[in-house]
């Protein structure tokens, strides 16, 4: 099983680009800048458009919009 891992993006996700092909794609938080709504569906169109067959998200400090 291949596992990428990423975490506090802070709104650069896209920089990232191509990402590592693997089977599990993990984002341990910090998605955004201001944890605003606008920036974090931005964030969750962009990994769900991700070929990562299982994807795990973990909301942390930044990502206010989750509370």
């Amino acid at each position: 099983m291949q596992i990428v891992a990423i975490s506090d993006t802070h709104g650069k996700h896209c920089d990232l680009q191509p990402l590592p092909e693997g089977d599990v794609l993990i984002h341990a938080g910090d998605v955004s800048r201001g944890g605003t709504k606008e920036q974090t569906i931005e964030f969750l169109e962009w990994f769900a458009e991700q070929k990562h067959p299982h994807k795990i998200f973990i909301a942390r400090n930044h990502d206010f919009f989750f509370e």
